[in-house]
């Protein structure tokens, strides 16, 4: 095959924006080390080569650049951190315990932040000194935050991940199979690679006691359900299992698989044939959740009368009555395991029975939404970091409690962003998408890329955004709920060579049914939700430009097993812009491949550039949902649109989009359906917890997400000189003391 320099040329010259794109050019190790992946990487490819008189004569290049597939087993990098002190050693025996420097206990936590989903571990010989061993994560995607689940298997020394962008939650087919996954050797940090296309559910992955674990994967509307047995050291799957409908929390177990369907547990078999088959094992009111694979046994947890209910059964008698072990209330209620498989129920309102499991096993308590170590020794706290960073370097606090002493353990931290041991796509060369009718730049130079679909370009000088203050978005949703926003751009405002225009007259608001209008909190809450706050990309600070904050520009296929995260597949584009993430009409007109048609393109370009014209435009959208809805009955409470509650399904048809009667189902669809069980049904109202909530909000459905911000905004920087701030006013709901706080928590619709 001949070898055509100018398009590898091409496609490479993509690749170095957008790797450069991510660099700060402030930190200047950073920059070099990026300077030498990319000359490296162009070496490798023949880019940067003398060319020789064969070569301008027409010489063939190999068939195939080859990519090793294999994970990076290497020692991996280890960043230079300020060690954690860990508990002081005065105070190790009377917090840890007599034996602690004999103990072998290993505990671990996971953060996320815009730079990777990272992995920390501590020993209790140590007196639980935290260090980064691993960060996961992928510079190709931008994101505010990396979040991810993670369960332990070979008895607690490694770790099972699944990990995506945040923003991944505001879409059903990447939430449903667009996530990475990994394992980390808790003792030696190295990382083993499983690639792409699995579900980001709570409950995924999930552990067996040994070196097996599952991995899910949905397809659309949950019609189907993928199980992948998974077994730690290999990259295939032991066993894949194709299931009818939706399924729920499998477990792998020393029986074989178990998991929740929507009347019961049930066994997944599969004959000599390969023909897949459940066996009903339990039945259970509703789906059961947080199945837990025990040492001989199975624990589960359902909703009884009102309450949660912990049970559990032994495997090789599931006929036998089960055992309740604890219950309490449903918001908190779970349960969890240490790494040899002993059963620990987490919640704050907890009420154990007295009774052990059913094969005898103790059950201890610990506070809600904890993790347990190795020998459950330690049982640690979710740990987030504050707002949106902007240095790779950050200190968390870490919370724990002993549960040998009942002391708390609360620790310091560092985690880092470099040293990062990113998935395959990030580690080998960069795989390019041009074949199957997909399409690629076409001009050597060109870095508007004209074969895009998205109308605004990256990469273009002349089409840079301004990052706006919180508080200016805040002024500007306050200035458009109350229809007197007065914003009238000049021609060439802020130098993008655009005509003058009205945003008010551009994006005129609709009237709302019931005449009356909406909570700034509401339409603050989604922004918050779609972009955490961001017209430009994550680089940019308040008041400074940067490029249009895209969703997957490049249409980058992350539901795909093809390895394609650097490459590009313009007509699968996102195409949604700015601080609301708006999708409709951002397409090039005569490329909206079946989607709305396209605005007129200065309309587009004030969506993309100008925060206020797009905050206009996303409330004009939710404006029409609500209309929508509202015409169809799907009315919330009284339907008063004063009351942050009743835009719970406008809310919802926002992300989900809403389906007119007709012959076919209509509404607003499955996913962000409350009483989905892909969401715990444990969980409480969004951020009322705290801020670690927005650590794992693949735990909620959007619109809980978005009356959840509402209530409790995201802390953000109003420049690179002040501490954050919160970044809007907050909510209140009617009542007094005792009631108003019960009021905002009925946000959360019930569910049983």
């Amino acid at each position: 095959m001949n070898f055509d320099q100018n398009s590898v040329l091409q496609k490479f010259l993509l690749l170095l924006t957008r790797f450069f794109e991510g660099v700060r050019v402030s930190n200047f190790g950073v920059l070099w080390k990026a300077i030498l992946f990319v000359v490296c990487l162009a070496l490798g490819a023949g880019l940067l080569s003398v060319q020789t008189a064969q070569a301008t004569a027409g010489a063939t290049a190999p068939q195939s650049i080859p990519v090793d597939p294999q994970p990076d087993n290497a020692d991996p990098v280890k960043p230079d951190l300020e060690p954690s002190q860990g508990v002081k050693p005065d105070d190790r025996s009377s917090k840890l315990g007599q034996n602690w420097s004999k103990s072998k206990d290993l505990a671990w936590t996971t953060i996320g932040d815009q730079d990777g989903f990272k992995v920390l571990v501590s020993r209790a010989s140590e007196g639980y000194v935290w260090t980064q061993v691993a960060a996961l994560g992928n510079p190709a995607v931008e994101t505010d935050r990396w979040i991810g689940n993670a369960c332990s298997i070979s008895a607690g020394k490694k770790l099972a991940v699944v990990y995506a962008p945040r923003t991944f939650t505001n879409s059903e087919r990447l939430s449903s199979a667009g996530a990475f996954a990994a394992v980390v050797d808790l003792i030696t940090g190295k990382v083993e690679d499983l690639g792409r296309g699995f579900s980001i559910a709570y409950f995924n992955p999930g552990c067996g006691n040994s070196d097996l674990f599952t991995l899910t994967t949905y397809a659309k509307d949950e019609a189907k359900t993928r199980v992948a047995l998974m077994k730690s050291g290999s990259l295939r799957a032991v066993k894949t299992y194709e299931l009818n409908g939706q399924v729920t929390s499998p477990v792998p177990t020393e029986q074989g698989i178990f998991a929740a369907y929507s009347d019961g547990i049930r066994k997944v078999d599969a004959n000599i044939a390969g023909d897949i088959s459940s066996t009903p094992i339990i039945r259970t009111n509703g789906s059961a959740y947080h199945l837990t694979s025990l040492n001989g046994e199975l624990g589960y947890v359902e909703q009884d009368h009102g309450k949660a209910a912990v049970k559990t059964i032994a495997l090789k008698m599931p006929s036998v009555n089960p055992v309740i072990i604890a219950s309490g209330e449903i918001l908190g209620t779970a349960l969890v395991r240490d790494g040899r498989g002993r059963p620990y129920v987490s919640g704050d309102a907890l009420t154990l029975t007295g009774k052990k499991s059913a094969l005898g096993q103790t059950i201890t308590a610990v506070s809600a939404n904890a993790e347990v170590s190795s020998l459950g020794e330690l049982a640690v706290e979710p740990t987030s970091t504050k707002g949106q960073g902007q240095n790779s370097t950050s200190r968390v606090e870490i919370k724990a409690k002993s549960t040998i002493t009942g002391a708390d353990i609360d620790i310091s931290a560092e985690i880092s962003s470099e040293g990062i041991a990113t998935n395959s796509s990030a580690r080998g060369a960069p795989t390019t998408v041009g074949q199957s009718g997909r399409t690629g730049p076409v001009a050597p130079g060109n870095l508007a890329e004209t074969d895009r679909v998205c109308a605004v370009p990256r990469n273009d000088p002349k089409s840079q955004a301004l990052q706006p203050k919180p508080r200016q978005v805040e002024w500007a949703v306050d200035q458009l709920v109350q229809n007197s926003l007065n914003v009238v751009r000049p021609a060439n405002w802020n130098n993008l060579g655009m005509p003058g225009y009205n945003v008010n007259q551009l994006f005129p608001m609709r009237q709302l049914a019931g005449g009356k209008e909406i909570p700034p909190q509401v339409m603050l809450g989604v922004i918050a939700q779609e972009s955490n706050m961001w017209q430009s990309s994550r680089f940019a600070l308040p008041g400074a430009t940067g490029n249009p904050l895209i969703g997957n520009y490049y249409g980058s296929d992350f539901g795909s097993a093809e390895d394609n995260t650097w490459g590009w597949n313009f007509p699968e584009a996102d195409c949604g812009y700015g601080l609301t993430q708006l999708t409709d009409g951002m397409r090039l007109a005569g490329r909206e491949g079946g989607s709305t048609p396209a605005m007129p393109y200065d309309s587009q370009r004030a969506v993309a550039l100008d925060f206020v014209a797009n905050i206009a435009a996303g409330m004009q959208k939710l404006q029409e949902k609500w209309n929508q809805t509202n015409a169809a009955g799907l009315i919330v409470n009284d339907g008063n649109s004063e009351k942050i509650e009743n835009w719970f399904i406008a809310v919802w048809a926002y992300n989900s989009g809403f389906y007119a009667k007709g012959a076919g189902p209509w509404g607003v669809g499955w996913f962000n359906n409350p009483a989905n069980p892909r969401y715990p049904a444990s969980r409480a109202p969004f951020l009322e917890s705290g801020a670690a909530d927005a650590a794992h909000p693949q735990d909620w459905p959007y619109p809980e997400k978005v009356m959840g911000f509402a209530a409790y905004p995201p802390f953000m920087y109003e420049n690179d000189k002040t501490d954050q701030v919160a970044a809007y006013r907050i909510a209140s709901w009617n009542g007094d003391e005792t009631n108003a706080p019960l009021n905002r928590r009925a946000v959360k619709p019930p569910v049983d």
